[in-house]
């Protein structure tokens, strides 16, 4: 492997990514497991994968107390090896498999959580939207409350078929895609259930995995597409056009964003509520520029929204098995959120 010189894919970044402030501390979080991003850039510069991690050492803003890398990669080095070297989400694809085999875990167990408290306390149906990956919020549960068994028979047809297509065959049969997609559709009305017009928003990143995301050939928001979710709108249109949604959900995207705070402005204007969900405080390896600190709920408040703290009710699911440390939240510039049982207003 031609060798890479770290000093080339790498720039300072003296300011806190998620505030803008340089008054900081080193962090004294210990270090994060070594993921395949970090031996995958190890063997391109030539580092044991423990030298790679100290060369990035990790800081903490003592304003918000969001925690962050200085150096990182630079924004060239980054859109090329999170869009596609290392494009692929596993969270989201391994949800996926696991939920298409009816296997108890706590990633789906916590969405479906979630989605339980929205349906006992919100009369009626809610229109819809998520943001970037389509495998890690709430549609798994909306797909179990509309017949589950049936569509994740379509599902698992689906994924054979669109691997098929798309990895082992020529592209004489790529008719046999269009098909799929109509039998997708025939199990998901845009208007049945609880969770209506279902619409994946999609917002590039040079930090988050995108349209390369893909497992043995097949592409996630392909997959998504006339399955899961009814369309794909970029946030940008959503916004022109003036689309309003009852609901937004942003699960483990937000803090792949490089101005994320203004990105949650974003989608308070396109959602009544939005729904978060981010990595827990201290997150360290290299799959990760920064993490929000303790300090987030703070700046949810200063957004004018209110906000109530899910993680609760999120992990309140009774499957056995370790949480990822991720925390959840509501917020609302319109909603006072009083319906939320159990936890107190931000």
């Amino acid at each position: 492997m031609p060798h890479i010189d770290f000093a080339s894919i790498t720039q300072g970044v003296p300011q806190c990514p998620v505030c803008g402030n340089t008054d900081r501390e080193p962090s004294t979080a210990p270090a994060g497991t070594i993921s395949p991003y970090t031996r995958t850039i190890a063997e391109m510069v030539e580092l044991e994968p423990e030298e790679l991690l100290r060369r990035f050492p990790l800081w903490v803003c003592k304003s918000c107390t969001a925690a962050w890398h200085d150096p990182w990669f630079t924004t060239d080095f980054a859109e090329t090896f999170y869009g596609y070297v290392c494009g692929q989400h596993f969270y989201g694809w391994a949800g996926l498999a696991n939920w298409l085999k009816r296997k108890p875990v706590t990633f789906v167990a916590t969405r479906s959580a979630i989605w339980q408290l929205l349906r006992d306390n919100i009369p009626g149906s809610l229109t819809y939207a998520e943001l970037n990956c389509p495998n890690a919020g709430l549609m798994f549960a909306e797909a179990d409350s509309r017949g589950g068994d049936e569509i994740r028979k379509v599902g698992l047809e689906r994924l054979r078929e669109l691997t098929r297509v798309y990895a082992k065959t020529s592209i004489f049969d790529r008719p046999s895609a269009a098909a799929s997609a109509m039998r997708a559709r025939e199990v998901n009305a845009q208007s049945a259930g609880f969770l209506v017009e279902r619409t994946l928003l999609t917002e590039d990143s040079p930090y988050c995995w995108r349209r390369s995301c893909v497992q043995a050939g097949v592409g996630c928001h392909a997959y998504a597409q006339d399955f899961l979710f009814d369309r794909m709108l970029t946030l940008k249109r959503a916004e022109e056009t003036g689309r309003r949604f009852d609901l937004v959900g942003s699960f483990v995207t937000l803090d792949h964003m490089p101005d994320p705070i203004s990105l949650l402005k974003r989608l308070l204007t396109v959602g009544k509520r939005v729904i978060l969900e981010v990595h827990g405080p201290g997150w360290t390896d290299l799959q990760h520029f920064y993490a929000f600190g303790n300090g987030f709920a703070d700046q949810l408040t200063q957004l004018g929204a209110t906000y109530r703290d899910l993680t609760a009710v999120s992990r309140a699911h009774g499957v056995p098995g370790p949480t990822n440390g991720s925390r959840f939240f509501i917020l609302s510039t319109e909603d006072d959120l009083s319906w939320v049982p159990g936890t107190a207003a931000g």
